[in-house]
């Protein structure tokens, strides 16, 4: 059986006390900017990730021109949210077939929101999702059960476990992205 979805690699996100890590494949676009420090990452249908993300920046970017600063995670994630519930509600249209990672910093902290297909959320301390995902997510989960107080850890040992994480859902010998997010630090995207 080949674990290997050629339309739908994973993205793993994990995060310590002040850095998010977001992987993916470098060949699907799978990590996207919306803001200085927020990244969007989706695994799923290419067309209705796309115009979630377009729909994210322009809310960003309304919030930003309205108030002159960062809009906060939140507001962006329940707005998100109640785009997709809607169309979970009506019989005319075919509902959503994504899901969404939301990843990064604002006033509140480090944070990492997994949006699913019905428009439910929740905040993580790591997550994958995508085809292969579940390998991913039994490691990370082992990872977090052996650090009963979360992950504390430096950037590389946490961009290792990320990669790690990644690479047991995937045999994937194509480059892959890794995204950064901190709390002093900006969307850094770098490909391994």
């Amino acid at each position: 059986m080949d674990r290997k979805n050629k339309t739908c690699l994973p993205v793993v996100a994990i995060k310590s006390a002040d850095l998010v890590i977001l992987v993916a494949s470098a060949q699907f676009y799978q990590i996207r900017k919306i803001d200085e420090y927020i990244a969007f990452s989706y695994a799923g249908n290419q067309p209705n990730g796309n115009d979630f993300f377009m729909h994210l920046v322009e809310e960003a970017g309304k919030y930003k021109f309205a108030y002159s600063t960062a809009c906060p995670m939140i507001r962006l994630v329940k707005h998100l949210c109640k785009k997709i519930q809607i169309r979970t509600q009506r019989y005319d249209r075919k509902p959503y077939d994504v899901e969404v990672l939301l990843t990064g910093c604002d006033d509140s902290g480090i944070h990492i929101y997994h949006i699913d297909s019905s428009g439910n959320f929740y905040e993580c301390n790591a997550m994958a999702i995508g085809s292969g995902s579940k390998r991913a997510c039994e490691y990370l989960e082992k990872l977090l059960l052996t650090n009963s107080k979360g992950i504390l850890c430096a950037e590389d040992e946490l961009k290792s476990h990320g990669l790690q994480a990644f690479l047991d859902a995937c045999r994937n010998d194509e480059k892959n992205v890794i995204a950064t997010i901190g709390t002093k630090r900006r969307y850094e995207r770098d490909f391994l």
